[in-house]
């Protein structure tokens, strides 16, 4: 299992250690056992993909906002910023931009 998952998961329990130890009990057997099925599911039906990673942008997203740190930063950078949905928003837009770019610039090298 790797970091990010248990990140996405750490940030999803939004604190609760037992939400956090459940996810992961649950996604562990899921990686282990189903890892092929999920990629039958993954070549089969591509938008699994991205609501994948813009569930993890989200909570990224929001994570970010819910770190006392990084919204007080925010706040003084653009007041009252860390008490909207803006920010997982903006990761999510973040992630479909970089993507779509990433994917011109790998069509424009094909071409060459």
């Amino acid at each position: 299992m790797s970091l990010d998952n248990v990140l996405a998961i750490a940030g999803a329990a939004d604190g609760s250690t037992l939400l956090a130890v459940i996810g992961i009990m649950i996604s562990i057997p899921i990686v282990v056992f189903a890892s092929q099925f999920i990629v039958i599911l993954m070549n089969r039906f591509p938008i699994l993909i991205w609501i994948g990673a813009l569930l993890v942008a989200y909570t990224a997203g929001s994570m970010i906002i819910e770190d006392r740190l990084a919204a007080q930063w925010l706040n003084n950078h653009i007041a009252g910023i860390s008490h909207t949905h803006l920010i997982p928003i903006l990761a999510c837009g973040l992630l479909i931009v970089v993507s779509l770019v990433n994917k011109a610039t790998k069509q424009q090298h094909a071409k060459n």
